[in-house]
């Protein structure tokens, strides 16, 4: 099958960018029909504690989500200047060059939202000492 394009330039704007926003539109719509459901199995099978860690880390993913959404919106913008000029060994390089972005990006959220983690049960772990040490002095008290 041959692919299909769309001029974006020219003929009824208003119906090029319908035609260009229904992906972008319907995958939103399934994420949403994914969040929702998701909500209603934890919340009936599971529990709110699940739930509600659940909507806590809805924010973080978002977050990631846009970012990987940028760069690759970014790097599409330069690979289509090269490309457009028919400089093929600067597609090739802004490519490999995009990837290994977009790798080192991923590797530094990642170690950074496990810091973060890991700093956040050790606090959880010096709160939780602290409650036994207090409920202890109050036994002997």
């Amino acid at each position: 099958m041959g692919a299909r394009t769309v001029d974006l330039t020219s003929g009824n704007s208003l119906k090029s960018l319908l035609v260009f926003s229904l992906p972008i539109l319907w995958g939103e719509l399934f994420t949403q029909l994914y969040s929702i459901a998701d909500g209603l199995i934890l919340s009936r099978f599971v529990s709110a504690l699940a739930l509600g860690a659940v909507g806590g880390t809805t924010n973080l993913i978002s977050i990631s989500t846009s970012v990987g959404s940028g760069l690759a919106v970014g790097c599409s913008i330069i690979v289509g200047r090269y490309k457009g000029a028919g400089d093929a060994s600067r597609v090739k390089t802004a490519v490999s060059s995009c990837l290994i972005l977009c790798a080192l990006v991923g590797l530094g959220m990642t170690l950074a939202l496990e810091l973060a983690a890991q700093l956040e049960q050790l606090r959880e772990r010096v709160r939780l000492v602290a409650l036994l040490d207090t409920l202890e002095y109050l036994k002997k008290g």
